[in-house]
């Protein structure tokens, strides 16, 4: 297969190469890369617990409970008892009727959207989002239109010309991975009550982070799930691995059935499922962890406005710091790791050429020192 090295040396030539670092040790927000010891800017354990002795214990109990894996799909014998009792904790925590888990949050996406919108309907997306959406919306045969990101006049627009028969799915995120912003999700909501729309609105960087339980979007903007259907992760916040959607027992019903990444997949693990049930337990039990996050979004925004990196107007866990040229953002980020501290660059296909950048992830893990030592780091880099 000769293209593929023709290929490799094209996305060489346009400095967009990537390659895996192994990760030799992990406790924390610290890593250790080559025998070097590094503070962890760019994961997503954003409440500090995917090393906590309670959820590692619980992982492990489930092992010795249940094995290894669920050994097949959910439909055949794949489906435990513990299946159940995190989806129906992650339907209370989110304020839904039921849930369903699916083996990861992309697969939630592939398997969901297809399951509600087909030929003939129509899919409304911001042009912001997750290549899980983006392949969702291809995957359904659906007509799909792009509006500009959270463009509330476009977005209108597109509804007020859509047929009235057709069944309509907006497409957002809470909070977007690349930029750290909120979506405008009150008035969102609104136009979809307005046109007879729903709204799948992804939380996978959510959860956990907005409102003051960090229960999500819906708890930050003190609006109702009517009309919505809430998607999200377990491998962020909730410290473990998989994908969920929070929906009527109706709809869950009608997914068991129509959904092919669930209907076709080994069920999640019955580590991780023990795993995000005891995050679960604990954010619930101990909203000091959403404080000491938002209390370190604060500092670190305090911290990088005094050395110039311009800031986004939603204080969230994702910063990007800006560069624009991916092989200086590369630079950057290497410049990064001999000080000890480890934030990947982000480039193409992630973000657009022009807005490659180092994308800052913060958890209530970090310490202040921490994230002096990163904003002291950037000022001598930029």
């Amino acid at each position: 297969m000769d293209w593929t090295k023709k290929e490799l040396e094209r996305i060489q030539a346009r400095g967009l190469f990537r390659s895996l670092k192994a990760i030799e040790q992990k406790s924390g927000t610290r890593i250790e890369i080559c025998g070097k010891r590094l503070v962890n800017f760019c994961g997503n354990d954003y409440l500090g617990l995917a090393g906590d002795p309670r959820v590692k214990k619980a992982g492990a109990g489930a092992v010795k409970k249940w094995g290894t894996s669920a050994s097949a799909s959910r439909l055949v014998s794949g489906n435990f008892s513990i299946h159940l009792e995190l989806e129906n904790l992650l339907a209370k925590f989110k304020g839904a009727e039921t849930g369903l888990v699916f083996p990861s949050g992309y697969q939630a996406n592939l398997g969901v959207i297809p399951a509600l919108v087909g030929k003939g309907d129509l899919i409304l997306s911001d042009e912001w989002n997750h290549s899980s959406l983006i392949d969702a919306s291809r995957l359904s045969s659906a007509t799909v239109k792009i509006f500009p990101h959270s463009d509330l006049s476009a977005l209108k627009k597109m509804l007020a010309g859509a047929k009235p028969s057709q069944k309509k799915l907006i497409l957002v995120e809470s909070i977007y991975s690349m930029d750290g912003d909120l979506a405008p999700l009150p008035e969102i909501v609104e136009l979809a009550e307005k046109f007879s729309a729903t709204v799948y609105l992804d939380e996978a960087h959510s959860t956990g982070v907005l409102g003051k339980k960090g229960k999500g979007a819906l708890e930050h903007f003190q609006i109702s799930g009517k009309n919505l259907i809430l998607m999200g992760t377990l491998s962020k916040a909730l410290a473990s691995q998989g994908g969920f959607v929070c929906v009527s027992k109706a709809m869950r019903d009608f997914l068991v059935n129509r959904a092919r990444s669930f209907i076709f997949s080994t069920g999640l693990n019955p580590s991780a499922v023990a795993s995000a049930l005891k995050a679960l337990e604990i954010i619930e039990s101990e909203p000091e962890r959403v404080a000491k996050l938002r209390g370190n979004i604060h500092f670190a925004r305090q911290e990088l406005e005094k050395i110039g990196v311009a800031l986004g107007v939603d204080p969230t866990p994702i910063i990007p710091v800006i560069l624009g040229d991916p092989d200086q953002t590369v630079s950057a980020s290497k410049k990064l790791l001999v000080r000890g501290i480890f934030v990947q660059a982000i480039r193409p296909p992630s973000v657009p050429r022009s807005q490659s950048r180092l994308r800052i992830s913060l958890s209530a893990g970090h310490t202040r020192k921490e994230i002096s030592l990163l904003a002291k780091s950037l000022a001598e880099i930029i």
